[in-house]
């Protein structure tokens, strides 16, 4: 089952993966978590948004934590391109934030989401 829109940025190959991920998990949206987290992450500090306000489309959280998953679900060459679109993506993002000093030792998800513990600058 090919993907209605491909990734930009993805081979052929790694589409045909995501799509088959897709399938099995329709909750993912690699494109849709991709494009968000690209406006995003390329936001003016003054505008990065850390919160549920509405959705996938517009919280870094909800699209990182959703590439993440992609990442981890996919098979090796495919998981690998899209670590490379999302690694450029996480350096503009840690650039432009700082640990979160609220935030302390915590645990549950927060522990494992580093993108969960950071603020704007």
């Amino acid at each position: 089952m090919p993907l209605a829109q491909p990734v930009e940025g993805l081979s052929s190959r790694a589409n045909a993966e995501v799509a088959r991920l897709q399938h099995r998990r329709p909750d993912i949206d690699v494109r849709q978590a991709l494009a968000g987290y690209r406006r995003t992450a390329r936001q003016p500090r003054r505008w990065l948004d850390f919160g549920d306000h509405y959705g996938l489309a517009d919280d870094l959280c909800e699209q990182r934590d959703m590439l993440e998953a992609a990442i981890r679900m996919l098979p090796g060459p495919a998981k690998g391109e899209l670590q490379r679109l999302v690694a450029p993506l996480d350096e503009m993002f840690l650039r432009r934030t700082v640990p979160d000093p609220c935030l302390g030792q915590a645990g549950g998800w927060h522990a494992e989401a580093w993108w969960r513990r950071r603020i704007a600058v």
